[in-house]
């Protein structure tokens, strides 16, 4: 994906500013169950392979990032020490490897420049991706009325349109992890303090 010179952020609990995003190499989709069960040294089921993986936490997600990286011979971007019995996440910025995406570069990345939607809106755009849809209500109190997905759980990945950057996915569906802590920051790797990521 190519990057840009001034990426206009106004998060006020992560960044106020003007930043620049590098060329960045992303996953077109969400990690499925399959890949992360190689990962894992399991074998995947054959129903699996095309679902995105859940249920997987924070650190769980940067070790896969490295072995990713081992496996392309890439030098590792996470890394984990124990001191006294505690294991403490760094990271080595000059690293190749691969990584989760920052919080900036999550917004760059699922901002559509094709999708033109009236501000203020709630009608969502027919097969924007997998969210809360009328068939999500006998599972779910919220959901969108005017719009159908016919997925009441996980769909796929890439069962929906691609965003403008060719992305699937960055609506709805699976949760995903950012690689920095919600909180304010002017480094480009985000805050090394906070509670969610």
């Amino acid at each position: 994906i190519r990057g840009t010179d001034g990426y206009s952020v106004a998060v006020p609990a992560v960044m106020v500013g003007t930043v620049k995003i590098p060329d960045l190499y992303v996953s077109k989709t969400e990690v499925t169950q399959g890949s992360f069960s190689r990962f894992l040294g399991k074998p995947d089921a054959q129903n699996s392979k095309l679902m995105p993986i859940t249920n997987v936490s924070w650190e769980q997600a940067a070790q896969y990032c490295n072995w990713l990286s081992k496996r392309d011979g890439l030098s590792p971007f996470y890394r984990t020490e124990e001191v006294a019995g505690v294991d403490l996440n760094s990271i080595d910025e000059r690293a190749n490897g691969y990584r989760l995406p920052t919080m900036v570069e999550w917004l760059y990345l699922t901002v559509d420049d094709n999708q033109n939607q009236t501000k203020g809106s709630r009608k969502l755009s027919r097969g924007i991706g997998n969210v809360a849809g009328r068939e999500a209500l006998s599972r779910q109190f919220r959901y969108f009325e005017n719009y159908a997905d016919e997925y009441p759980g996980l769909a796929p990945v890439a069962s929906f349109r691609s965003n403008s950057k060719g992305l699937f996915d960055v609506v709805g569906n699976a949760r995903e992890w950012l690689h920095n802590s919600a909180g304010r920051s002017s480094k480009y790797f985000g805050s090394d303090k906070g509670m969610g990521r």
